[in-house]
């Protein structure tokens, strides 16, 4: 922990509530006879060869007819629900990223892939113009009570836009820590070398 914070130089009321990212690829459509959208993304990471030699925005999709694909970029694991943490007591729970094979404890190898360091052409942290996303964008304003269960909570996205969740409903962020729901998981960065 920081030391300013530790030795109580900043505001209690300064919270971390959520996160960004981590960055993804945006969703690639491929339709026959059609300029495919997102054909940069795919030529700028090089390693995926659908756009030939000498085509501009286009994947070659000559023969084929009715063709309509997506491409879709994996994202992490959300922890939804305070039940699935294995936890004695559901205040225990980390909302965010799960990093581990369902309630073990064992690490999720496909997480590495996931918060892997992007080619050299594109941002890592930042969303690059029309090639990159953030994956998600979690905030524990997004908790909610389940309804017929007091103190067993889930996470919804975009709930407090939806006026559902508990800091929507209550209109204060001091009721979901009164509740005990005060912890979150984010991801890490995972830089190989070779």
């Amino acid at each position: 922990m920081n030391s300013l914070v530790e030795e109580g130089g900043v505001d209690p009321e300064s919270l971390p509530f959520g996160f960004l990212g981590p960055v993804k690829y945006k969703t690639v459509t491929v339709q026959s006879g059609v300029a495919t959208i997102g054909t940069d993304l795919l030529k700028a990471v090089g390693e995926i060869p659908l756009a030939p030699a000498g085509t501009t925005n286009t994947v070659d999709t000559t023969g084929i007819a009715n063709l309509t694909a997506s491409i879709l970029f994996p994202e992490l694991k959300m922890r939804v629900s305070s039940s699935e943490a294995g936890v004695l007591n559901d205040r225990d729970t980390y909302f965010g990223v799960i990093s581990n094979v369902a309630t073990r404890a064992q690490f999720n190898e496909e997480y590495v892939d996931l918060v892997r360091v992007k080619p050299f052409n594109l941002d890592t942290f930042v969303p690059t113009g029309s090639l990159t996303e953030y994956s998600t964008i979690f905030t524990l304003d997004d908790v909610r009570e389940v309804p017929s269960a007091a103190g067993k909570f889930f996470w919804q996205k975009d709930s407090r836009v939806g006026g559902t969740s508990i800091t929507a409903v209550s209109s204060s962020y001091k009721h979901l820590l009164d509740k005990g729901v005060d912890k979150f998981e984010c991801q890490y960065l995972v830089v190989l070398t070779v």
